[in-house]
């Protein structure tokens, strides 16, 4: 536990000093891809236990762009701040 606060504390010390739009791009450039890294992993293990389709979802609600080959489609929303999803 101590390795985490410390990895916070880190973080907190290294984001304070920046302007607040520095701080949104570095949250967008590290949070979206490590949420997308996260639901592949539930993706991968739904395409070995089931025979349906699998979808994996980021963003909000209104999702334009999408890419889909054989069982699995990934759905990429216009926020960044959605919860990302696999079902």
């Amino acid at each position: 536990m101590d390795l985490v606060y410390g990895v916070i504390e880190l973080v907190v010390e290294a984001l304070s000093g920046l302007p607040l739009w520095a701080c949104i791009v570095v949250t967008l450039s590290v949070a979206v891809p490590l949420t997308l890294w996260h639901e592949a992993g539930h993706a991968v293990a739904a395409l070995a236990l089931s025979r349906g389709p699998v979808e994996v979802s980021l963003g909000g609600d209104i999702r334009p762009l999408w890419l889909e080959i054989g069982r699995r489609r990934v759905e990429l929303g216009l926020s960044p701040f959605g919860v990302g999803r696999c079902t």
